[in-house]
């Protein structure tokens, strides 16, 4: 009782603090979709070829490039513009690091994930890219970490949360595309957890790999 009380009382100071600062702190001028897109930092961008970036009447994106590399860099540039801070949330719940943000209320939550850990098999999952999907990644980050460097402004839930410019890496993404994956596969995994134990459990095991790489083409 004693410590669920201590979470609680750490989550409404946290959240007092936090509704402290967004008080304090003046709301951000409300600029034409003109001038929105405009801070899109399109200069000196990673890329091999020109690119164009552009949108339509209901302002969703395309992009034409020449290169699939210079595609992925600038669909990171438009990503992160539009969703830095959720991509930043997402980094930090796929790492279980949720309670640097909110306090103490999400501490179960980042034990939970911890124990999980997404991470974990990420190394090996990296290692094992084939060359195009590992191109095609990096530059997706290079064109995130282009929007977090040279961006004139940060959106405003960062700062409320305490998030500064941190660099990306190829392993956030594939963690963060970890969690993403258990959302949709995690009905298919409470029926293998059940199977786990069994003695001939290397058996369907090596067949729903197997039946998995046919699929991807991997």
């Amino acid at each position: 009782m004693v410590g669920a009380l201590t979470r609680w009382s750490g989550a409404a100071l946290w959240a007092a603090h936090a509704l402290r600062h967004a008080l304090a702190t003046p709301p951000p001028p409300r600029l034409p979709l003109e001038d929105r897109l405009a801070m899109i930092p399109c200069r000196g961008l990673p890329i091999a070829a020109p690119v164009r970036i552009y949108w339509d009447r209901h302002q969703v994106p395309y992009i034409d490039a020449e290169h699939d590399r210079d595609l992925a860099v600038a669909l990171g540039v438009v990503h992160a513009h539009l969703r830095l801070a959720q991509l930043e949330l997402m980094r930090h719940i796929a790492r279980g690091r949720l309670a640097e943000l909110v306090g103490p209320l999400a501490a179960g939550l980042d034990h939970g994930l911890r124990l999980i850990d997404f991470g974990r098999a990420v190394p090996a999952i990296a290692a094992a890219l084939p060359a195009d999907t590992r191109t095609w990644l990096e530059g997706f980050v290079a064109g995130i970490n282009h929007h977090v460097a040279h961006a004139e402004t940060m959106p405003p839930e960062l700062a409320l949360l305490g998030i500064g410019r941190t660099p990306w890496r190829v392993e956030d993404v594939l963690t963060i595309g970890r969690l993403a994956a258990s959302d949709v596969s995690w009905l298919v995994w409470l029926r293998l957890l059940r199977l786990r134990d069994a003695a001939d459990w290397p058996a369907p095991w090596r067949r729903l790999v197997e039946a998995s790489l046919s699929i991807t083409g991997a």
